[in-house]
């Protein structure tokens, strides 16, 4: 990975270095020497040569009190198309153009504190040189709290139209790469916030307000009228810029485990910070300009041997190693000291290489930590979804455990309160010498029956249970129930077509039926059976009227252990309309239950043999 990031790292280099350089070789200034003070033109020209010092292209004239002039003598006009003189950076308070031939009325005046004329550079200003002043020469008085490197040519118009279109595609490369990292972080932040993210948002949007103002895009946005803090803007923008980025550069070392070099690392940012801003107050904007370029190396040199001084590989919320962080510090370190060693050999490319460098710098360390906080982003996404499937997973295992502890709980209950009945009757008849055949009996099959219920319910639950649906007489397996549980009923309408149902565990919902019905049935009142014979279908009505405090719930009475809270002092385990459900549904039967008044009835719907 990173040896395929250093490729295209070199190749957009190159690029950008061919796109960037100066656009003509050949010019037709001859020599350029400057002067400094505050002079008229008709006194700087009257100047003999010795009082001028060369300039070069590259050549710093720095910061300086009040502006300087430089004498530009032009060769011989070359071939037939209109020529401009481009003079560069933008950022100066005062440009004023003034030939040999009309040192009283200047051809061009522009700047920061004015209005200027419309240029065909944004990041410059591009005056229109008449035929009369090649083989002449021009005075230009330049005037700037920050006049750095300035850069002049002769060019023609299709050659400045080149020169602009070259770097509105830089600009607008720079600019689009800057609003998607922005546009990425801030829609990450929201759903992941962190001040690591915060801070790096933070430093975009810095970031972008630097290129409009660096860029001379902003003096384009606002027309020609005058902007006159915008030499100050780009000071002013240069040093917060360098400190919001130091500040996301500390929270991005906080990932590492180390506690020395984090702590050293914003130390020297807060101290540095202040004393550059103090600098810049106090009028002194040299020193805090160069100040600002150098404890930007300096932090930058110390984030990098921060990075590879953490103890572990791999640390943080989002996981950065010390080589991934060192890198990115690297990236930024390297342009930053190109071009204060082209600054420092006043190199005729430090246009060039700052422009490059300026690219570089909002692309490349822009575009790698991108990339590192998306990729461990989405390995953070990965691993919460994977968390989360495995807190679901967890979720229903405990829900299925404490629905396991529940039902044990229950059936304990149940147990304990069906069991212990018949136990202390048979205590207390053995404690007063009644204790005889008849009451054991009954005693047993109490328990007998009890686990009866038990064992069925875990035969249908563990599907061990053999389901055998055949052809079957209900109203006959109704009558054997009636006999089996020793529980008169009367039956309507008796004649009715075979169903189908498993015979033996019809008999089960049956007795199960009859033997509810009885227990909870108001006394003197019988039961009733009805059939209705459908197309499709027989329907048995088992009809009962209940005592007015055991009304039961319909919807609830087939859930397992469900009993009326005014039945606690009756036996009953609460299985045994679970049980009916269970078997019809698995004999395909429908079963419900309907309440009107206190005529309670169990409906159960039979298919009809074929």
């Amino acid at each position: 990975m990173l040896s395929r990031f250093a490729i295209c790292l070199g190749f957009l280099m190159v690029f950008w270095g061919l796109l960037c350089r100066d656009a003509a070789a050949e010019t037709d200034i001859i020599s350029m020497q400057y002067v400094s003070g505050d002079w008229t033109a008709k006194e700087v020209a009257e100047l003999s040569a010795s009082a001028f010092t060369d300039l070069h292209q590259g050549q710093s004239q720095g910061f300086i009190d009040g502006p300087i002039w430089v004498k530009i003598v032009l060769g011989e006009r070359r071939g037939a198309d209109t020529q401009f003189l481009a003079i560069r950076p933008i950022h100066l308070d005062s440009v004023e153009i003034y030939s040999r031939d009309s040192l009283y009325r200047p051809l061009y005046r522009g700047g920061d504190t004015m209005r200027s004329p419309i240029s065909y550079l944004r990041n410059g200003y591009t005056v229109h040189l008449p035929d009369d002043v090649f083989g002449n020469s021009l005075f230009v008085r330049l005037e700037s709290r920050n006049i750095m490197q300035p850069v002049f040519a002769v060019l023609p118009l299709s050659e400045i139209l080149r020169l602009e279109q070259v770097q509105s595609i830089s600009f607008t490369i720079a600019f689009a790469a800057t609003l998607f990292y922005l546009l990425w972080a801030a829609s990450t932040v929201l759903m992941y916030p962190s001040l690591l993210l915060g801070s790096y948002i933070v430093r975009l949007v810095c970031y972008l307000a630097v290129l409009l103002i660096h860029s001379g895009t902003l003096r384009v946005l606002t027309s020609s009228d005058s902007i006159a803090p915008q030499d100050f803007a780009h000071n002013f923008s240069a040093l917060l810029y360098i400190t919001l980025a130091q500040l996301f550069d500390y929270m991005l070392l906080r990932q590492l485990r180390g506690t020395w070099g984090p702590r050293l690392f914003l130390l020297a940012t807060v101290m540095f910070g202040l004393a550059k801003f103090v600098v810049f107050a106090g009028g002194d904007v040299s020193l805090a300009l160069q100040l600002n370029n150098l404890f930007a190396l300096i932090t930058l040199c110390l984030g990098f041997a921060a990075s590879f001084a953490a103890r572990s590989q791999i640390s943080g919320v989002f996981g950065l190693s010390r080589l991934s962080i060192g890198i990115y510090f690297i990236l930024q370190a390297v342009p930053l000291a190109a071009l204060m060693l082209a600054n420092i050999l006043e190199s005729a490319h430090f246009r060039a290489i700052m422009e490059v460098g300026f690219l570089n710098y909002s692309i490349f360390p822009g575009a790698y930590v991108t990339y590192l906080l998306f990729r461990r982003q989405r390995w953070i996404v990965r691993e919460q979804r994977i968390l989360s499937d495995q807190q679901k997973i967890l979720r229903a295992e405990a829900k299925a455990e404490i629905a396991k502890r529940t039902e044990i709980g229950n059936l304990l209950q149940m147990l304990t309160h069906e069991v212990k009945t018949p136990l202390a009757t048979l205590q207390m008849a053995q404690t007063v010498g009644a204790l005889d055949e008849h009451l054991v009996g009954k005693a047993v099959k109490t328990i007998t029956h009890v686990l009866q219920q038990c064992d069925r319910v875990d035969e249908i639950e563990s599907g061990q249970l053999k389901i055998e649906v055949r052809p079957t007489d209900l109203p006959k397996a109704l009558r054997t129930a009636s006999d089996d549980t020793q529980i008169g009923i009367q039956v309507v309408s008796a004649n009715t077509p075979l169903v189908m149902a498993d015979p033996n565990l019809l008999q089960i919902v049956l007795n199960n039926l009859l033997n509810n019905a009885a227990k909870y049935r108001k006394a003197g009142t019988p039961i009733v059976a009805t059939y209705e014979t459908q197309s499709d279908c027989v329907t048995l009505y088992l009809s009962n009227r209940c005592r007015p405090p055991t009304l039961p719930d319909p919807k609830r009475m087939f859930i397992k252990y469900y009993r009326h809270s005014n039945t606690e002092a009756q036996p009953g385990t609460g299985l045994g309309l679970y049980i009916v459900a269970q078997l019809c549904h698995r004999m395909g039967v429908n079963v419900h239950a309907e309440l009107d008044g206190d005529m309670l009835s169990i409906v159960l719907r039979f298919p009809i043999k074929e």
